[in-house]
């Protein structure tokens, strides 16, 4: 008996696989919620506190928002099209013409910006929020802007140009609420 249990243990394995997928499946269809009701921050640096940071913008989240969610970059290494569609983008000076596409011109989202901004053929798209200079940033007790060893660049934050919340100023909320983050 124990021979012909063995002798198929391929399906055994076959069947924890999808079980297991489709718990997983199952349980981001329970947590996750849609883009409508979602703010989705998207961080270009690998040390990043991000459920520290999701945790303290959603103590500021704009009415109808169920999530917050804040990313680094590498989470989405297999799906660069779910990148596409986020709501804001924290990014590199250096970086930042690598995305240009992904990002909509400040003047399309209604924000006036207190201080300087990143432009790329003339239209500003980036407002300045880390200063490579003084070392000064917001939401830095998260973030991680420079590493040993690295060069420090300025980083700039940028409204996606596919966001779902592009009319109803949610990403403008969150995005005051990020600046407001020491």
């Amino acid at each position: 008996m124990l021979k012909n249990i063995f002798s198929q243990w391929y399906k055994y394995v076959l069947w924890a696989l999808l079980s297991l997928f489709f718990w997983g499946w199952i349980f981001t269809l329970l947590t996750d919620a849609r883009p409508a009701q979602k703010l989705v921050l998207c961080v270009d640096r690998p040390e990043l506190r991000s459920e520290a940071l999701a945790d303290a913008l959603s103590e500021q989240k704009p009415e109808g928002i169920k999530l917050v969610a804040v990313h680094s970059f590498d989470y989405y290494i297999f799906d660069t099209e779910e990148l596409r569609c986020a709501d804001l983008y924290l990014v590199g000076e250096n970086e930042a013409e690598k995305y240009i596409d992904s990002f909509r011109p400040l003047a399309e989202t209604g924000f006036a910006s207190p201080g300087e901004t990143w432009t790329h053929e003339g239209v500003a798209y980036g407002w300045k929020v880390y200063d490579a200079q003084t070392g000064e940033g917001a939401a830095a007790s998260y973030i991680a802007y420079t590493a040993e060893g690295e060069t420090a660049q300025d980083y700039y934050l940028f409204f996606g140009a596919e966001s779902a919340h592009r009319e109803d100023g949610k990403a403008l909320r969150l995005a005051e609420a990020l600046m407001n983050l020491s």
